[in-house]
């Protein structure tokens, strides 16, 4: 017997998101959420299932979203009420690595497992400083991203790539530039960082975004493009060789589906759209649209991708 849906089964709901793999295959970490009745807020706590038994809960939030592993599966890395923690697989009490004004954005572990990327905001003029000082100083904008859905004005404030020591809990931002640097994604042998980027000298009519390259070990490296600076790259990363990236985005204007391209770095030969054939966007995940990034088989030889299907992803 059926009935009508009320705002009662709103808390019998839950949704589980942001699976991670561990490295070795059998257990996945994911991030639970939930309506809270109490507190009449959305909360997330992270979760792993291990092959074969029942998951069972790692942490209980309110606030805890985006699990990685660490290359050797010892420890996941996650983001809680906006900065970056470490929790040791099996379980116990989290550490706090961070403590940036602004927050941090989703953890990239480098392939030593000493280092950590993501993106995180900084602010600029007017509204640099904490959370206090943004709500209280006025909105000066200089161009069209001023806002966004989920983060309501964002004028003076752009996501720069830092990198988190996991020994020591010292933060470097790599990135200084008047536009959101997003997707870093580490090279195989743990040297450089790729990200996407507005390139230098376009504004924002213009819809481009680059693929930059820059030396995570030198302090004062630049980044410098590699791709895409006449397209809009959405997310990158480095296939298993090191020796090209796989980019979803649009080599020219952003017009239509988005592809998945294979590039390759010595710039012999020009992106190739691995899913030229597919009448499919790509998702590659983003706030409010489900996806995930591309990822390679254990042999290296098969990307693996989600699309949009009839509205589904």
């Amino acid at each position: 017997m059926t009935r009508t849906a009320n705002l009662e089964d709103l808390y019998a709901i839950v949704q589980p998101s942001q699976p991670a793999l561990s490295p070795d295959g059998h257990r996945v970490a994911y991030a639970l959420t939930r309506a809270d009745r109490t507190t009449d807020t959305i909360t997330s706590a992270l979760w792993v299932a291990d092959a074969g038994q029942p998951p069972r809960a790692l942490t209980h939030g309110p606030g805890d979203t985006s699990p990685a592993w660490a290359p050797d599966g010892s420890r996941l890395a996650f983001v809680r009420d906006g900065q970056l923690w470490l929790l040791p697989a099996g379980g116990g009490e989290p550490e706090q690595v961070t403590d940036l004004p602004l927050g941090v954005g989703a953890p990239v572990w480098s392939p030593d497992g000493q280092r950590i990327a993501f993106a995180a905001p900084v602010a600029r003029g007017p509204a640099a400083g904490g959370a206090a000082q943004r709500a209280a100083a006025p909105i000066v904008a200089d161009g069209l991203g001023y806002q966004a859905d989920g983060d309501g004005f964002i004028a003076g404030m752009w996501l720069q790539v830092h990198v988190v020591d996991v020994a020591d809990g010292r933060v470097r931002q790599l990135t200084d530039a008047p536009a959101h640097a997003t997707s870093p994604a580490w090279a195989p042998d743990g040297t450089h960082l790729v990200f996407v980027a507005r390139p230098a000298g376009q504004d924002d009519l213009s819809f481009r975004s680059a693929v930059h390259r820059i030396d995570a070990t030198q302090p004062k490296a630049r980044p410098r493009v590699v791709a895409f600076a006449g397209g809009h790259a959405g997310t990158c990363s480095y296939t298993p060789d090191g020796d090209h990236l796989v980019v979803v985005g649009w080599t020219g204007e952003p017009v239509g589906n988005a592809g998945l391209f294979l590039v390759d770095l010595t710039g012999a030969r020009p992106p190739r759209n691995l899913a030229a054939g597919l009448d499919r966007n790509l998702m590659p995940g983003a706030p409010g649209y489900p996806g995930a990034l591309p990822q390679f088989t254990a042999d290296g030889g098969t990307v693996v991708f989600a699309v949009r299907d009839a509205g589904c992803t």
